[in-house]
């Protein structure tokens, strides 16, 4: 199946019977940076009636992680029909916050589904859905004195393979200085990578 996930964050408000719903929708790799990000809101938002987390999160070999809390709202009026928006239109890597402000007046249940559903679905609409790219981490251990002109390859393959530097660092070994760099890269891309490297570099070792 061909996922889809989103670029950055993105967020609407919508007014039904004076409950204020904000919503919030945004790119996470992890639970811990939707964690950071839930914190975050519910720290700013400190008085609000109620703060809805849900995310669905590619883990491991394709599993799926799924959350949901309706914050005492009635169940399933809130978190659920978020989280069933997710699943049908095969969001991943995406987080959902709901800020609500209770207005005084009771909207009933479908009308709770539908008021959080809304809020969501327009925060969606506004949002640039992008195909989603399963990254691997590998390391690239060379002579630093070729550091170099491995920098020159993958500048020219940045946004084809989907390459991001994660880090770089040196290390020393029998009287030799090594670069070791680290970066994730498009899993789909890596054979095609691995033989590009050895065919520009020979000196150099691939660690996957």
């Amino acid at each position: 199946m061909d996922y889809l996930t989103i670029d950055k964050e993105y967020s609407d408000e919508l007014s039904i019977k004076n409950s204020k719903f904000i919503a919030f929708i945004f790119h996470c790799k992890n639970e811990e940076e939707f964690q950071n990000r839930y914190k975050s809101i519910k720290k700013q938002y400190f008085d609000a009636t109620h703060v809805i987390p849900v995310y669905r999160i590619i883990k491991g070999e394709n599993i799926i992680k799924e959350h949901f809390s309706d914050d005492r709202e009635p169940a399933k009026t809130a978190g659920w029909p978020i989280l069933y928006i997710l699943q049908q239109k095969a969001l991943v890597q995406i987080g959902v916050i709901v800020v609500r402000y209770f207005g005084g007046i009771k909207l009933g249940t479908s009308g709770l589904q539908k008021a959080y559903s809304e809020v969501v679905l327009n925060s969606i609409r506004n949002a640039n859905i992008i195909p989603y790219i399963k990254l691997k981490e590998i390391k690239i251990r060379l002579p630093i004195d070729l550091e170099y002109h491995i920098h020159e390859i993958l500048r020219n393959k940045f946004e084809s393979f989907n390459i991001k530097i994660q880090n770089i660092s040196y290390i020393e070994e029998k009287n030799l200085n090594y670069a070791l760099i680290t970066l994730s890269i498009d899993e789909s891309k890596i054979k095609e990578f691995k033989f590009l490297l050895k065919e520009k570099i020979s000196d150099l070792e691939i660690i996957l």
